[in-house]
């Protein structure tokens, strides 16, 4: 699709993957080149989900100056099988910007890649979550968002950092609350790391119980790709009782920070899940945070262990609502999608 100024706005092809880099470097930072060919490669080719690579590029006079990807993954909704697509990597060269280039590329996106058994959604930054919700984009709060501090090394600088400030001040008043929360717990489930990742049991696990809400459908095959990712250290512990896996929770790091990437099962097991976090805890007291979005039924066993809201905290990211183009009556599989607690997304779902 051309437009008069020279815009060609386009499904990628192969040979756009140096293009693609090359903006990507310009508009977030430059990563080692091999570094950025394999997360291209983890989150656009290898991925499961469909048989196309699903990026749109805008071109201009033979250079790629805008794109935009969908981190794909099949979700269910009740009784209903779809097409998940949440858009991520948007960006548009500085030179090329105030020229209606993420219109197009929303549009193009939505005519290209859509279909009646598709979802498009998002978890965009300020900006471009004004632009999803202007062309009528639903937005829906994600339902917690929670992190587990380690604060004390903050540097506040001089003059001070306000941010920096305010997380240093915070630390003594979580510790307090950790110590109180975990006072006197006591747990009866043995704990181990996994040598290797294991997918089947992770699948079996999701399986025993699976979430009402809107949430990716977990398989060996999902597990295998979406806990590959380039840039992460990957660890799974696995809670036993009587030799039996009772729960699991994976745990992607990078830099001092963590994410509780998947926890399972999606309800019940709270002493297994209570064993892992305490286990989690131990093993990293250099860590600067372990962030989650802990399925409902398990986001008390959370605080107990010592989680908060960010909402609740110098923490707040802003950029764990969810935006969602919703379908004509407004639901997928019989769940409204304006509804918070119709989704139930963790941090597999999300793009990073």
């Amino acid at each position: 699709m051309t437009d008069g100024d020279g815009y060609t706005v386009r499904a990628a092809e192969s040979t756009d993957v140096d293009g693609f880099l090359s903006l990507h470097g310009t508009v977030f930072g430059t990563w080692p080149r091999d570094v950025a060919e394999a997360v291209f490669e983890w989150k656009y080719a290898d991925q499961p989900a469909v048989d196309r690579m699903p990026v749109v590029v805008v071109e201009h006079d033979g250079r790629i100056v805008g794109a935009r990807g969908y981190f794909a993954m099949r979700v269910v909704a009740g009784s209903t099988r779809l097409l998940g697509l949440q858009s991520t990597d948007l960006m548009v060269h500085p030179d090329h910007r105030e020229r209606g280039l993420f219109t197009r590329m929303t549009e193009f996106g939505l005519e290209r890649f859509g279909g009646p058994e598709t979802l498009f959604f998002s978890f965009p930054g300020p900006e471009p979550r004004r632009g999803y919700l202007k062309r009528g984009w639903t937005e829906v709060p994600n339902p917690e968002y929670v992190q587990f501090f380690d604060v004390g090394r903050q540097r506040v600088g001089w003059p001070p950092n306000p941010r920096a400030l305010a997380k240093r001040l915070y630390q003594p008043l979580y510790d307090g609350y950790v110590a109180a929360r975990t006072l006197g717990q006591r747990h009866t489930h043995d704990v181990t790391v996994a040598d290797e990742l294991p997918a089947e049991t992770l699948a079996e696990l999701a399986d025993s119980r699976e979430p009402d809400g809107i949430h990716a459908e977990r398989s060996a095959a999902f597990y295998e790709w979406r806990l590959s990712h380039p840039l992460y250290e990957t660890t799974t512990y696995l809670a036993r009782r009587d030799g039996r896996v009772e729960a699991a929770v994976v745990v992607d790091e990078l830099d001092g920070r963590g994410v509780l990437r998947e926890i399972l099962p999606a309800a019940g097991r709270r002493r297994a899940l209570s064993a892992i976090l305490a286990r989690l805890r131990a093993d990293r007291p250099a860590a600067e945070s372990l962030t989650a979005w802990p399925p409902r039924a398990h986001r008390s066993t959370l605080r107990r262990a010592g989680y908060l809201s960010s909402d609740r905290t110098p923490y707040r990211s802003g950029d764990h609502d969810i935006v969602v183009k919703a379908p004509a009556d407004g639901t997928v599989g019989g769940l409204s999608v304006a509804d918070p607690t119709n989704w139930a997304l963790q941090l597999a779902e999300r793009d990073y």
